[in-house]
């Protein structure tokens, strides 16, 4: 309970200054919601009004706290742009975004896993060779190179898969795994490359343990050293970074979200920026902020379970 109550409390650090931050960049970029909201043929006078109206004639400090005290209240404020608020299009647009984020992940370790475990058993044979230059060659292509290239090879001339299409889960599960595979796996071919070369390397350097070495004396399987003394402890390096790469993850969700034109979180805060609708803006960052902080609070957690060392360790603390 006590590493629990230390983590929360660096959560509502890390998200203060994230919010604050990124409050003071938005206001310091060129343009002005108010401009965009009256109109090109808005007046001087008019102009003002709108500022006033939005609250954007007050000082930034002022702006913020005031965002601040609605956030806490649980208002996240209305669109300038679409005069909705922001919560409810978040809401709506946020199970695409969390779909793909989940599908991408599951594609990626699907992928990875296998082929670290067949790599590390087979350390500088052919495949692991092989296995390596792919990984490299993956990591080199940008998440939207290598998505235009997918709906090059598999929409455009095989017709395997759809490109704009979007079917929401509840109404046809199958479907929208099929309409959903392109994007994920644009993103996953980039995160399977990353996992599958840190597991292969952790596996390795685990098999020379004096315990595998043990188990291997006394003739126990290969296939099961690998799978139950192995693969567990080397799996630490692979969870921290499954955590720490979701931030990368989410800002290469919100390019894939634009290029096959997912109406997720991600197309609706690409617009908002796009039409200087920085309430909406804002409140995309808190929310990939919180993400963001509870996903690498559930890998701190997950630690302990990988490890009951650890839980010792802390409770000793």
């Amino acid at each position: 309970m006590r590493f629990i109550r230390r983590r929360l409390l660096q959560l509502a650090v890390v998200l203060f200054c994230v919010t604050f931050l990124s409050f003071l960049m938005l206001h310091f970029l060129p343009g002005d919601t108010a401009q965009v909201v009256c109109g090109i043929s808005c007046n001087e006078k008019g102009l003002e009004q709108t500022r006033h109206q939005l609250g954007l004639d007050k000082p930034w400090p002022v702006q913020y706290l005031n965002w601040l005290g609605n956030v806490a209240r649980g208002d996240l404020g209305e669109s300038a742009l679409f005069h909705t608020p922001v919560s409810t299009a978040l809401k709506q647009k946020m199970p695409v975004t969390i779909e793909l984020l989940i599908y991408t992940e599951i594609l990626a370790l699907i992928m990875a896993v296998p082929l670290a475990l067949i790599a590390a058993q087979r350390s500088g044979g052919v495949f692991d060779r092989t296995s390596t230059t792919v990984a490299f060659g993956l990591l080199s292509i940008p998440d939207f190179v290598m998505g235009i290239l997918l709906i090059l090879i598999f929409a455009v001339n095989l017709g395997w898969f759809p490109v704009t299409q979007y079917t929401p889960f509840l109404s046809d599960p199958l479907a929208n795994l099929h309409d959903m595979f392109l994007p994920a796996l644009t993103l996953a071919l980039g995160e399977m490359a990353v996992y599958m070369r840190l597991l292969r390397t952790d596996l390795i350097a685990t098999l020379q343990e004096d315990y595998v070495t043990m188990a291997k004396a006394k003739g126990m399987p290969s296939r099961r050293i690998l799978l139950r003394h192995a693969f567990r402890p080397s799996s630490f390096s692979l969870v921290t970074v499954i955590g720490l790469d979701m931030g990368r993850l989410i800002g290469g969700a919100f390019i894939v979200e634009t290029l096959f034109a997912l109406n997720g979180m991600g197309s609706y805060i690409v617009v908002a920026i796009e039409e200087r609708d920085y309430v909406a803006v804002q409140a995309g960052v808190l929310v990939v902020a919180v993400a963001y902080v509870l996903i690498n609070f559930v890998v701190d957690l997950l630690y302990s379970v990988i490890d009951p060392r650890i839980r010792h360790a802390r409770a000793l603390a």
